[in-house]
Formats: C-alpha cells, sequence, structure tokens
C-alpha cells in the first residue's frame, strides 16, 4: 500500500486524460496511484460546472469516502477542480489541490470564443465572482498554483496565482507545455510530499 494519497489529475480545454498521462507515468514511478479521466465535452462547452460533477462522480465511484485524494488541475481542469472543491466537495477528503497555470482570475483570451466554458473563464464572469467571494474556505488544505509570467493563453500571466496557499512560478514558454514539463513534473511531486 502506497504511502501517498491517490491523485486525481485533471487536463485542460480540448484535450482528454492522455494530456496528463506524462505526469501520471512520472508519479507512478514514484510510488504514488495516480488516476486521470477525460472530461466530456473537451472544449467545456456545457460549462465548468458539468466537469465538476464529472469529478464528483469519478470520486464517489473511485475512492472509498475515508479515502484522502489529491487533486492536481491544469488550465480549464483547475477551475472545475476548485468548482468541486468549493461548491460540490467535501473539502475534508481533499488534503491537496494543486493548479498548473489556471486562470483563477480569469484570462482576457477567453473573449476569443463565445461558448459557456470560455465565457466562465473570462475575468470577474459570475462563475469566478462566486469561486472567489469565496476562495478563503480553499485555505482549509494545502493549495499551491504553478504558473509561468511568459504564459500567452493564461493573460495576464499573474491571474494564474490562486490568492490562498502558496505559488511557484517556473520560466516555462508556452502554457500547452506545462504538464508536460519536467521542471513542473518536480514541482508537483515535491508539493504531493509536503
Amino acid at each position: 500500500m502506497s504511502a501517498h494519497n491517490p491523485v486525481l489529475l485533471l487536463h485542460g480545454r480540448i484535450s482528454n486524460h492522455l494530456q496528463m498521462g506524462k505526469l501520471a507515468d512520472y508519479l507512478s514511478h514514484l510510488g504514488w496511484q495516480a488516476h486521470s479521466l477525460s472530461l466530456e465535452p473537451s472544449s467545456g462547452e456545457l460549462g465548468l460546472e458539468h466537469w465538476a460533477s464529472q469529478i464528483e462522480d469519478y470520486i464517489t465511484k473511485t475512492f472509498s469516502p475515508e479515502q484522502s485524494i489529491d487533486l492536481v488541475g491544469f488550465s480549464m481542469g483547475g477551475l472545475a477542480g476548485r468548482h468541486y472543491l468549493q461548491c460540490l466537495g467535501d473539502l475534508g477528503r481533499i488534503q491537496r489541490f494543486i493548479s498548473i497555470a489556471t486562470p483563477h482570475r480569469g484570462t482576457w483570451t477567453a473573449y476569443l470564443l463565445s461558448h459557456l466554458g470560455c465565457r466562465q473563464m473570462r475575468p470577474n464572469s459570475s462563475f469566478l465572482q462566486t469561486l472567489n467571494q469565496d476562495v478563503e474556505q480553499l485555505a482549509a488544505i494545502s493549495c499551491t498554483s504553478i504558473w509561468t509570467p511568459f504564459d500567452v493563453v493564461i493573460f495576464p500571466a499573474s491571474a494564474s496565482i490562486l490568492p490562498v496557499g502558496n505559488s511557484v512560478w517556473v520560466p516555462i514558454l508556452w502554457h500547452d507545455c506545462m504538464p508536460f514539463n519536467d521542471k513542473v513534473l518536480k514541482v508537483v511531486a515535491e508539493t504531493l510530499m509536503e
């Protein structure tokens, strides 16, 4: 039996569980039980609440109620993870939440598309206002936001910093490289060991 909590990995927009495959393999090699699921539809067009309900269903079906778990979300997956934690989940069973390049305060690039998931990622959207007015409840668990100042998808890049917990910046030149980058993988593993 692993000494680590199981970890649920949440991919970003227009992707599936394979986007988190390198991180899953890396953590598994180090002794973690890494889980990931493909959130549908991958565009997020039905909204982040829809993704969060899939996260809730997966956790309920996969883990016993007394099992503590850790969540790691990339980009839009990080926001869906936050909605699960703050609006649907039992914060008592989640020990750590790690977000990677997640637009916690929105991103101006979300104005480029008009479907619901992107509208929810716009700065000051009602979705983000709801999450951010109650963000202090996340102080009950260990939170870390991993971000890059060179992110051109999350604009401004500093919007990836969760206002509670720790933040770690890594010098990576492209948003989509974040879940594959060795530096990010190392930060995730170190954070999960804290």
